[in-house]
């Protein structure tokens, strides 16, 4: 899955140092997500926003 870096609380761009083992956390108000789910587990209640996306060729292709 190919998630925006972007909170959706508060469009907060959310470093990859913000990543501990499987879960993501925004340093803005502390929304933590699941990396695998895109899901919200702690404080919040929205996921990550999602990109439509393949492998081709040994690349990503990421549409949005």
């Amino acid at each position: 899955n190919v998630y925006d870096s972007r909170c959706p609380h508060q469009v907060t761009n959310i470093p990859e140092l913000a990543l501990e083992g499987e879960k993501i956390t925004c340093p803005k108000h502390n929304w933590v997500f699941d990396i695998n789910t895109g899901a919200c587990i702690e404080k919040g209640s929205r996921p990550l926003n999602q990109f439509e996306n393949k492998a081709e060729g040994g690349r990503l292709m990421v549409y949005w």
